[in-house]
Order: structure tokens, then C-alpha cells, then sequence
């Protein structure tokens, strides 16, 4: 028993070297790619999500590399405010084809100037392009009822049908409200404040729209619901959020990301949480490695089927955003378990991931994604946000405490 827990601990700890190295093999002059070996392009969400870990040393080199991704984001901020997806400047190529990318870069402005103690420094022209990416958010509220209407692919699972009122996207629009207040609090105080207040409000609305309640139990205002109104009684229960909602139809798959962020920002109450969680261990979500990104896996003939699905053969049920296990997320699931005080399961879901990553043709090579039945690595190797989350989770385990959330 002493020689597995060693040889366990052993394996957590040569992780975390590797994946010190995976950062540095992606950083560039521009900032952090999302894997030099698969996507030499600066991400706004790749990015951000890989500092989350990366950062946390504060390591001099580190943090440069932060800011300058940072700055490389800010350059390329359109006059709406939108942060770009990703940015490629050697080929000449950007897109702006996101829902989530504008809210990372106002977390990551927080993150970098925090860590730095430096948010009472921050320049009035850094805290000018946040409030400019918080209204570009807002102006995405078609419909003036507080949360961010999405087309199909826009959040970080880009090739996954999620349209209309989409959970991660608004989650994370949340805690970028939250941060983005806090940031330019004493440049722009009126508008902290503004921010602050509308956080309040998407946290509200989420409440409303995306957990199916029972009559017997109280929300807000059941007039959200009477477009999908046969969802209580189709559904039951669900123990979780719903991944979207839209005009007269709502997904009824678990969306493990956005359900994970929703706990990790207190979104979800108490009650909430806890099934959430469970619902992850019940269905072996986190087997063979943490963690599967949906539940069930969306298949040929289900009303959420796309036949772009079948693009590259990638999204085949079980694969990719459609049940593939993700090593960032598993991270995220950790860091969850952490902070909720689970700490002998975060710590047995450190070993298992540590052992994920460690696959390849080679040993090291912290893939994209994992296949959800067998675990076997699949796509781009030496990913910056599948190293950046390993050491997030692993300081999390190690401190007992979550970083940021």
C-alpha cells in the first residue's frame, strides 16, 4: 500500500515537471500558443485557462509570457469590444467567432494583476479595453434578459451544437463580471459597480432558465420556462444544468464544463453542487480518467445530432466534445472537488490524471483529448491549457485550496 501510494505521489510530482516543460515548448513572442505542435495561434480561452496553473509560481518568464498574450488579445480587440477567438500572426489570420473569448481575457486581466499585486496600478487604458469587452458581452443579450445568446459551436466546445442561452458561456460571463469589477475598481468605479450588479442578475437568470425545478419547489419567475414548458414534466429531474436553452427546444445532455464552472463561482448552490458532483461520480464520468465532457453522448438519430459531427470522423459519439475525456477539464474537476473539501478524491483524480497525460506515441505528450471508452490519446499533442490545468489541479491538491475561484 506505502509502495502504490509512493509510486503515485512519484508519478503526480514528474507531471508536474512535464508539464512546466509543455509551457515553456509553447511560448512565443506574441504570447502562449495553444500547442506548438497543433495550433501555433494565440487563444483567448487556450490561453487564459492554461495560466490559470502555469502562472501560479509567478515565475518571471511565465509571467511575461502572460502578459504578452494578454497584450497580443488587447491589440486585436475590435471597436465593439470583442476579444478574438484566436490570433495567428504569422499567417496573417484571426478569428472573431466566439462567445466565450472576450469573458477569459477580462478573467486573465484579473488573474495577471492580481497575482502581480498590481489591480490599484492597472492603467486606465487596460481597464478601458475590460469595460469594453464586458459591454461587448452585454450587447450580446439580444433579447434584454440578461444572458448571452449564442450560435451553434461558439464556446469552448466548437464543434458541439449548444445554441441559444448556452450555460458555459453565461457562467463564465458571471465570474467575468465579478473580476473585470474588481479590476478596474479604481479607475472606472461606477462602472465596478455596474458590473458587480449584472453579475448578480446572469447568476439569477441561469437560476431561472437552465435548472429544471419541480413544482414544489421555488424560482424566480416560471414565465422563462413556458417556451420549453414540458420540460419539468419530460424531464423530472435532472441534477444538474441544462447546456442551453433556445426559443422552443433545450438540451437535455450533461454538460460537464459549464457545470463544473458553475460550482467552482458559486453560481450553483449548496444543494446543487452536491448533485452535480455525485451525478459525475454516478455515472463514472471521471472513468478512466477525469473527466468526460457529456453525458450522455449525443448519437446518429437524437434530436441534438449534427451531421458536421461526422467532419474528420471527430465527433462520433464517445469522441471529441461528444463524450471525449479532456485533460483541461479534468483539471477543473480537481480543482472543483478542492474546493468543495473532497480532498482524498481530488487527490486520487491527480493520480489519474497525471497517469493520462502521460500517454503518447512518446511519454509526456499532454494531448488534446482522450477517447471517452478507452482513454487512448487523441489529437494535438503538448497542449498548453492540458499542462496549464494538470498544474492547476496539482496546487490545488497540494494546497487544499483553489486558486482565482
Amino acid at each position: 500500500m506505502n509502495n502504490r501510494k509512493s509510486n503515485a505521489q512519484n508519478l503526480v510530482e514528474l507531471a508536474r515537471t512535464e508539464a512546466e516543460k509543455i509551457i515553456e515548448k509553447n511560448k512565443s513572442d506574441m504570447g502562449i500558443f495553444a500547442s506548438v505542435e497543433g495550433y501555433r495561434e494565440v487563444w483567448a480561452r487556450d490561453s487564459v485557462i492554461a495560466f490559470l496553473g502555469a502562472a501560479f509560481g509567478k515565475e518571471e518568464g511565465v509571467m511575461k509570457s502572460f502578459f504578452n498574450t494578454l497584450e497580443t488579445l488587447r491589440k486585436y480587440q475590435n471597436r465593439f469590444g470583442q476579444i478574438p477567438n484566436y490570433i495567428a500572426e504569422e499567417k496573417k489570420d484571426f478569428s472573431y467567432y466566439s462567445s466565450d473569448a472576450s469573458q477569459w481575457y477580462a478573467i486573465g486581466l484579473y488573474y495577471y494583476y492580481y497575482l502581480e499585486n498590481r489591480l490599484d496600478a492597472c492603467s486606465r487604458e487596460v481597464c478601458l479595453s475590460a469595460v469594453k469587452a464586458m459591454d461587448w458581452c452585454e450587447s450580446q443579450e439580444t433579447d434584454r434578459q440578461n444572458l448571452i445568446v449564442s450560435g451553434e459551436a461558439m464556446d469552448w466546445a466548437d464543434l458541439l451544437a449548444n445554441h441559444g442561452k448556452v450555460l458555459f458561456p453565461n457562467v463564465l460571463y458571471v465570474f467575468a463580471l465579478r473580476c473585470s469589477a474588481a479590476l478596474v475598481r479604481t479607475q472606472f468605479p461606477k462602472e465596478a459597480e455596474r458590473f458587480e450588479k449584472h453579475a448578480r442578475e446572469v447568476k439569477e437568470e441561469i437560476q431561472n432558465l437552465l435548472w429544471v425545478r419541480q413544482e414544489t419547489e421555488e424560482f424566480q419567475d416560471k414565465s422563462h420556462w413556458q417556451s420549453v414548458q414540458d420540460a419539468a414534466t419530460r424531464l423530472r429531474r435532472v441534477d444538474y444544468f441544462l447546456p442551453w436553452v433556445d426559443l422552443f427546444s433545450y438540451g437535455e445532455y450533461f454538460d460537464t464544463a459549464g457545470n463544473l464552472l458553475a460550482v467552482l463561482t458559486n453560481v450553483a448552490d449548496e444543494k446543487q453542487k452536491k448533485k452535480i458532483l455525485n451525478f459525475i461520480q454516478n455515472m463514472g464520468l471521471d472513468d478512466p480518467y477525469p473527466v468526460k465532457v457529456l453525458y450522455p453522448p449525443i448519437c446518429p438519430g437524437d434530436k441534438d445530432w449534427r451531421e458536421y459531427y461526422r467532419v474528420y470522423s471527430l465527433n462520433l459519439p464517445h469522441q471529441y466534445h461528444n463524450g471525449g475525456i479532456w485533460p483541461w477539464v479534468g483539471g477543473l474537476y480537481i480543482a472543483t472537488l478542492v474546493k468543495e473539501g473532497y480532498y482524498q478524491k481530488a487527490e486520487k483524480e491527480l493520480e489519474k490524471l497525471a497517469a493520462c497525460v502521460q500517454q503518447g506515441e512518446k511519454e509526456w505528450e499532454f494531448n488534446e483529448w482522450m477517447m471517452g471508452t478507452t482513454g487512448s490519446p487523441m489529437g494535438a499533442k503538448f497542449q498548453a491549457w492540458s499542462a496549464g490545468m494538470f498544474l492547476y489541479a496539482y496546487y490545488a491538491v497540494k494546497n487544499r485550496k483553489v486558486s482565482l475561484f
